[in-house]
C-alpha cells in the first residue's frame, strides 16, 4: 500500500482548528467539494475559532455548498467555534494536549464531533497512534475482510489497530482512502488492486 499510494498528510501545513474544520466539511462528502468549502471560507473568513463563531451561518452556508449538507454543517462549525472560545480560549490544544482517552472523550463531547473526527484529530494533530476510519475503509475492511459485515466504527478500528504497528497507522490510514476512492470503490477496479490475494469478496 505504501508503494502503490505516496502517502501526503494533508493536514501538516493547517492549524488543529483548520484540520476540524476541514473533517467537519469532510462528512458524507466527495474530496473536491470539500476542498472547494474550505478554500471558500479560507477566502472569506479568518479561519478561527473567534471569527467563525461570529459568522453569520447564512454567510457560512453559502461559502460550503459544494461540499453538502451546507446548512447543517455551518450549524455544526458555528456551534463548535462557539464551545472552543466559551469553554477553551478558543484553543483546540488544551483538548488535544490531554492523555489520547480523555482527549478522545473531550473532542466527542464537542458539536459536530464524532468518532471519526475526534480520531482524525488525534492522529494528524496531535500524533496519537490511532487508526480513523472513514466509508473507504470501512468498505475494505469488511471486502478483505478483516471483520464481519456488520462491524461497526469501533470495531473496524480495533481490527486494524490490532495489525497495523502504531508508527504505521497514520501511512495506511491514508493509503487506504486513496485505494478506495481510485480502486475499492463500491464498483470495485479489481484489476488495479494492489492486494487483490487477500480479498476475499472479489468484485462485489
Amino acid at each position: 500500500m505504501e508503494r502503490n499510494y505516496p502517502v501526503r498528510v494533508w493536514a501538516e501545513n493547517l492549524t488543529p482548528f483548520e484540520v476540524l474544520v476541514s473533517t467537519i466539511l469532510s462528512q458524507a462528502t466527495e474530496r473536491r467539494g470539500n476542498v472547494r468549502a474550505f478554500e471558500n471560507l479560507l477566502q472569506r473568513f479568518d479561519m478561527t475559532p473567534v471569527s467563525l463563531a461570529r459568522a453569520d451561518i447564512r454567510e457560512l452556508a453559502e461559502c460550503i455548498k459544494p461540499a453538502g449538507l451546507h446548512n447543517a454543517k455551518a450549524a455544526k462549525i458555528k456551534a463548535v467555534s462557539q464551545v472552543l472560545l466559551e469553554e477553551y480560549g478558543g484553543d483546540l490544544m488544551k483538548i488535544l494536549g490531554l492523555p489520547r482517552d480523555e482527549a478522545r472523550e473531550g473532542l466527542m463531547e464537542l458539536p459536530g464531533v464524532g468518532q471519526k473526527t475526534a480520531d482524525v484529530l488525534l492522529n494528524l494533530v496531535a500524533g496519537h497512534p490511532t487508526f480513523p476510519v472513514d466509508t473507504h475503509i470501512i468498505r475494505i475492511a469488511r471486502r478483505l475482510p478483516l471483520v464481519k459485515a456488520k462491524a461497526g466504527y469501533e470495531e473496524i478500528k480495533a481490527a486494524f489497530e490490532k495489525w497495523t504497528p502504531p508508527e504505521k497507522r497514520r501511512v495506511l490510514h491514508l493509503a487506504l482512502i486513496e485505494h478506495g476512492r481510485e480502486v475499492c470503490k463500491a464498483k470495485p477496479k479489481c484489476e488495479l488492486c494492489p492486494i487483490f490475494i487477500f480479498c476475499e469478496k472479489r468484485g462485489l
